[in-house]
Parts: C-alpha cells; sequence; structure tokens
C-alpha cells in the first residue's frame, strides 16, 4: 500500500485496500459480534502493511448511527479481539461526530477497512489548507516535552505524532 496521499480534483481519494492475512482473521472474527447498526473498521499498520511490526497496535473506529453501543456490545468486541494479544487503540464514535472530526474521516473514507455491520459511506476530505489545519490540532506538535521519559509507547504514540505533523507542513508547502 502507497504510503502516500491521492488527491483528484482537490478531494483526497480513497486508496485501493486488499484485506491482508490480519484482516480477515479479525473480519472472522468479529462476524459474531452483533454492534446493533453500528460498523467497524480496521485502519492503521495492521492494514497497510503486509507484515506489521510485532508490536503494532490493534486501530479500530466504531461507527454507530442512531443508538450508542451499549458497553455490553464494546466489551464483547473488546473480548473478541483480545485473543490477538496487541495494545487496543478503540474510538468510538457517532456518525455525525465523523462528519465533524476531518482527521478521523480523511483515514476512514481513504485508509479503512469494514471488518464488522454495514458499510457506510464517509464524505470525502478536501486536499487543502483547512484541512491541513485540522490535522495540526489534531496531532498537537506541541505534546512532546524536551526529554521524554514517559514508557516507550508513549514516545512512539508523541514521536508518530510528529511526524504527522511534518507530512501536514510537507502537504502544505507544496500546495
Amino acid at each position: 500500500m502507497t504510503k502516500f496521499w491521492r488527491v483528484r480534483d482537490g478531494l483526497f481519494a480513497p486508496i485501493a485496500l486488499a484485506a491482508n492475512e490480519f484482516a480477515r482473521e479479525l473480519t472472522g472474527r468479529l462476524s459474531a459480534v452483533n454492534l446493533g447498526g453500528a460498523s467497524t473498521y480496521l485502519r492503521g499498520s495492521l492494514l497497510e502493511h503486509i507484515a506489521p511490526h510485532a508490536n503494532a497496535d490493534l486501530d479500530l473506529i466504531v461507527i454507530w448511527g442512531n443508538d450508542p453501543p451499549t458497553r455490553t456490545v464494546i466489551e464483547a468486541l473488546q473480548e473478541h479481539v483480545r485473543e490477538f494479544n496487541r495494545a487496543l487503540d478503540l474510538s468510538v464514535l457517532s456518525e455525525t461526530q465523523i462528519h465533524r472530526h476531518v482527521p478521523q474521516r480523511l483515514l476512514l473514507h481513504t485508509r479503512a477497512f469494514r471488518v464488522n455491520g454495514p458499510e457506510k459511506r464517509f464524505a470525502p476530505v478536501r486536499a487543502d489548507v483547512e484541512t491541513m489545519k485540522y490535522h495540526f490540532a489534531a496531532y498537537a506538535p506541541w505534546f512532546p516535552p524536551d526529554e521524554m521519559w514517559a514508557s516507550t509507547r508513549s514516545r512512539v504514540s508523541a514521536l508518530k505524532n510528529l511526524t504527522r505533523c511534518f507530512g501536514v507542513l510537507s502537504f502544505i508547502h507544496r500546495e
């Protein structure tokens, strides 16, 4: 999968995603979970890499429409992914929240794979400076301290966010 964003007619274009072995296994495991109309999407390195890093976390986004999933439903989802023995980064958002959260909507529209529930459509995201401002604010370049004494996991997260900001700045510079 390409690491670069594609832009067509001023909009970020979806990237053709083929389910890798992990995505297929996850889809099979989650088929038993009834999310009550909500949908679950996989994103991140477990989807984008053929051989993901052994410590890569499991990035899932649950999108709900009218009624949020109950705590029991979320716990069932967590239980079904526990066997993967990976840290779980789980976001549970409404369709309304996704519309307002531009960075998440961009990922869902362009770089996510549905693993459970009905297919949802996400509005395309403009490739413009306003979108880049949303990203810059979301990835908080002011977050990393001068020295990072926290856990390895938090250092990696801070570095990833900082790297994402460089990507945003690079995009703005090219535009």
